[in-house]
């Protein structure tokens, strides 16, 4: 029997209870509001051996009223157990929510382990090769340092051989460059006019050829553009075409050039 059958019942006993005080008012408002009384000693007169007693309907009321009430005491009783069955299944609940919450705080805390390894074996594995080739390339440097006494005796072009060595490292290092995206670029030749958006002039180199004003005479570094992805969400240009990377002007070139001063 689940929790609102015993409701109702025990509104349908209430309700009862009801009823019977409220014709227990009307018994007693019928007979003059007071019970007659009778001495002990003295037997009532003019009462018929059969007929009912004044009280038996009161005597009746009470029956029920007793029946009445052993009924509510019953359904009460139910009541109070299910208000301990349902308590204990609470703190049951209870208990399994606190064990639940307690695993899934274990398992968070694993699972933040998780990525903190991953992402710091992948940061290691993504410098590693870059810190490698770059330990190559200064062992070159270092090996040319120190063993160009000892070599340059054996050798008959000096000059030459330096000039090889600091070659190889420097397309070392460019090639090196480009697998991490960034490319070496020239943006002007020597003798043509200088792009201000992707060339610096660091010197300058007088002449009294007007032709040659604000052309390029030397580069001395090339510029460094750094190619990088879009990492949230790709853009589309405007003939809705998805660009998946842009490119960033790490360094412009830097150059010497031409500056025409008229002669006296």
């Amino acid at each position: 029997m689940d929790l609102q059958e015993l409701q109702k019942q025990y509104d349908a006993a209430k309700k009862t209870l009801e009823d019977i005080s409220q014709q227990i008012k009307q018994l007693t408002a019928e007979g003059g509001g007071e019970t007659p009384s009778v001495p002990v000693d003295e037997e009532p007169e003019n009462i018929p051996a059969d007929e009912p007693k004044p009280c038996a309907d009161l005597e009746s009321i009470e029956a029920k009223l007793d029946k009445i009430s052993d009924e509510n005491a019953a359904i009460l009783s139910l009541l109070e157990s299910h208000d301990l069955t349902l308590k204990d299944i609470q703190e049951k609940q209870g208990e399994k929510i606190k064990i639940i919450e307690e695993q899934s705080d274990i398992r968070q805390e694993k699972l933040e382990h998780i990525i903190q390894t991953v992402q710091e074996d992948r940061y290691r594995k993504d410098k590693l090769r870059l810190i490698n080739r770059c330990v190559y390339q200064a062992d070159l440097v270092r090996k040319t340092v120190y063993d160009y006494p000892e070599l340059s005796k054996d050798i008959e072009n000096k000059e030459e051989f330096l000039l090889r060595q600091l070659q190889s490292v420097v397309a070392g290092i460019e090639s090196m460059l480009a697998d991490e995206g960034v490319l070496v670029r020239n943006f002007a030749a020597v003798g043509e006019k200088i792009n201000p958006e992707y060339q610096e002039v660091i010197g300058v180199i007088e002449t009294d050829d007007e032709s040659k004003n604000n052309t390029v005479a030397e580069i001395i570094n090339p510029g460094y553009i750094w190619t990088l992805p879009y990492i949230l969400k790709a853009k589309v240009n405007e003939s809705g075409e998805e660009i998946k990377h842009y490119k960033f002007l790490m360094q412009t070139e830097q150059i010497i050039a031409y500056k025409y001063v008229k002669q006296q």
